[in-house]
């Protein structure tokens, strides 16, 4: 369903260029210097949102919660991503979450870069790649883009964080309870006699 909903996204924005408005994951914040000191939370999904990285798995004697088990892939990826800090000194890797066709990350920017953030997001899918090359001969992994969500409330790393963590557990509720998902197309909202 979520290669589906994908294929869709990417055909109607391909049939209406008129828009102004970019996908998600190739929009920036407008006037926002990507080459300053800021927190970001960076999301990139797995072209064709192919279940790649790893596998949810319910919980478990050794999981309180659902998780997921990484591929070996998805451990290589984890493994790229913490060494982001030795090809740009100047960006703290914070928290991943690796989903089974997606990630989330938080990096962190602690001095002015030399180029937009979206050079060094780059330079991460191109290792990934480099990494899918040697393991499968298979890529580009990732789609095209990356979603960021910059962190400047006083708990917004903290809610980023728990959102990341939450992750699988929304997953499997999704999948166990797809009902609660549903969009519901018809809902009338009655008057409660209390409100006159």
């Amino acid at each position: 369903m979520d290669n589906n909903r994908s294929e869709q996204r990417r055909k109607w924005w391909k049939n209406h260029p008129e828009m102004k408005v970019k996908p998600s994951m190739k929009r920036r914040k407008a006037n926002h210097d990507y080459t300053s000191r800021y927190i970001y939370m960076i999301t990139l999904a797995v072209e064709g949102r192919k279940p790649l990285l790893g596998s949810l798995c319910g919980p478990d004697d050794s999981h309180a919660k659902p998780w997921v088990s990484l591929s070996p892939l998805g451990k290589s990826i984890t493994q790229c991503w913490l060494d982001i800090p030795k090809y740009c000194p100047q960006i703290r890797t914070i928290a991943l979450q690796i989903m089974p066709d997606h990630l989330h990350g938080v990096l962190f920017v602690t001095e002015h870069l030399e180029k937009h953030l979206g050079h060094y997001i780059n330079g991460f899918k191109k290792s990934c790649n480099d990494v899918v090359r040697e393991m499968q001969g298979t890529v580009p992994l990732w789609e095209e883009g990356y979603h960021d969500r910059i962190l400047q409330g006083k708990n917004h790393l903290k809610d980023m964080e728990h959102y990341m963590n939450d992750n699988p557990l929304r997953l499997w509720t999704k999948r166990i309870h797809p009902e609660f998902f549903t969009v519901q197309q018809s809902v009338r909202r009655t008057r409660s006699s209390s409100h006159g």
